[in-house]
């Protein structure tokens, strides 16, 4: 391994722990935090200032949110469909080139090739989804602590429809 390689596996390694940590505890500089949680109180904020109800403010961001990833969540389930097409062709390399590594990686490239697959096309919309599931979560879990407007403050603590807090 060069010196490059091994100083790019420090820094991600480095970044990883630092929002692994920013993550746990919880403090102030959360990288979930910054990135995430605060544009989305943001969004609720213009939300509810046009509809007066938190509860509906948040099914109308989660509508919102759906159809934005709507076309990552058509990506997704084709990319998953056409890796139930190619699974027994990627078993099958696999059993006969068990003992082969390099060759069996070769020959799976071939493959993905060969069929326009790509491994990670299930994988990657679900990576861009987590964090604003996180974050709404984070949200939800504590509004106290992000909401900063008294109307939507006293908002948080009624009821929604029929439903009381």
């Amino acid at each position: 391994m060069d010196k490059k390689s091994v100083k790019k596996y420090i820094y991600w390694g480095l970044f990883i722990v630092f929002v692994a940590g920013s993550i746990a505890t919880g403090s102030p500089f959360n990288f979930i935090d910054m990135i995430v949680v605060r544009p989305i109180v943001n969004i609720l904020f213009v939300i509810f200032n046009l509809v007066h109800d938190f509860g509906l403010a948040i099914i109308i961001f989660t509508v919102i949110v759906k159809t934005i990833l709507y076309p990552l969540y058509i990506k997704q389930t084709k990319s998953m469909a056409a890796m139930s097409t190619v699974q027994p062709k990627m078993q099958e390399i696999q059993r006969k080139y068990a003992n082969d590594q390099q060759m069996m990686n070769q020959k799976l490239a071939e493959l993905y090739k060969e069929e326009h697959f790509n491994p990670m096309g299930g994988c990657l919309p679900m990576i861009i989804q987590m964090p604003i599931i996180m974050g709404l979560f984070a949200l939800l879990r504590n509004p106290m602590q992000y909401i900063t407007d008294e109307n939507m403050l006293f908002a948080v603590n009624e009821s929604f429809l029929w439903i009381m807090d």
